[in-house]
C-alpha cells in the first residue's frame, strides 16, 4: 500500500472478527512504533502483548461500563460515543492480541510545562506509527484510554511495578464483518495559518 493510502485508510475500529493474526504482523507493529521520534533518544518504552483469552477477558471487565446517550446523534463525536462507549469492553475482548505501551511516569501529573510531557509526547508517537503499520498489514486497532482506576486494576493484573502509567489499550485485529466507522468532519484547510494566526 502506498504511504498516502496507508494514511488515509487509517481506521478505528470497536468490532472484530476471529480470524487469527500473525505474532510476526504483531511484532512488525511494535517495531515501527519504535522508530518514532524519542525525545531523549533512549526509546525508553516497554510493551506488553497480550493475546491470552482469559487474561483479556479480565482486562475487558476492569474497564467501566460505559453508556451512550439514548437521544439521536447531532453530529460526528456524538455519533462515535453512541457507538463506541457501550463497546469499550467488547473491543479489548474481541481483539486477537492487546498491546500496552506503558512508559515511566516520571512528573506525568505534576507537569507545569510542556517539556515535562515530552516522553508522554514521543510515546503517542509511538502509537501513531503502529496504528499506520497495522493499517499496512491490512490490521486494524481499536483504542482505549484507562483511568487511573482501571490503569492500577490492569497493572496488578500484569504485575506492572509502580511508577508507570499505560497511555491506551490497543486492541488489535482484523475488522468484524459489521464493523461501523462514524463519519469524520473533513478537515477545514483554512485552518492552516501562515506566518500568523
Amino acid at each position: 500500500m502506498e504511504f498516502n493510502d496507508v494514511i488515509k485508510n487509517r481506521r478505528i475500529t470497536r468490532e472484530f472478527s476471529n480470524k487469527e493474526v500473525d505474532y510476526k504482523d504483531i511484532e512488525a507493529i511494535i517495531e515501527a512504533g519504535t522508530f518514532a521520534p524519542s525525545n531523549n533518544y533512549l526509546r525508553q518504552w516497554d510493551f506488553v502483548v497480550i493475546d491470552d483469552e482469559t487474561t483479556k477477558s479480565i482486562i475487558s471487565k476492569c474497564v467501566a461500563n460505559y453508556s451512550a446517550n439514548p437521544n439521536e446523534p447531532r453530529n460526528p463525536y456524538e455519533d462515535m460515543c453512541k457507538y463506541a462507549f457501550p463497546r469499550q469492553r467488547s473491543m479489548i475482548g474481541e481483539a486477537k492480541y492487546l498491546i500496552l505501551p506503558v512508559i515511566g511516569e516520571n512528573n506525568l501529573f505534576k507537569a507545569t510545562s510542556n517539556f515535562q510531557l515530552m516522553h508522554y509526547a514521543d510515546t503517542w508517537c509511538v502509537i501513531g506509527n503502529m496504528f499506520l503499520s497495522a493499517t499496512d498489514l491490512g490490521l486494524e486497532c481499536s483504542m482505549h484510554v484507562p483511568s487511573r482506576e482501571e490503569e492500577k486494576q490492569i497493572f496488578n493484573l500484569i504485575k506492572c511495578k509502580s511508577g508507570y502509567v499505560i497511555p491506551c489499550i490497543i486492541g488489535i485485529g482484523y475488522p468484524g464483518d459489521n464493523a461501523y466507522y462514524p463519519k469524520e468532519v473533513e478537515f477545514d484547510k483554512n485552518r492552516i495559518h501562515k506566518n500568523r494566526w
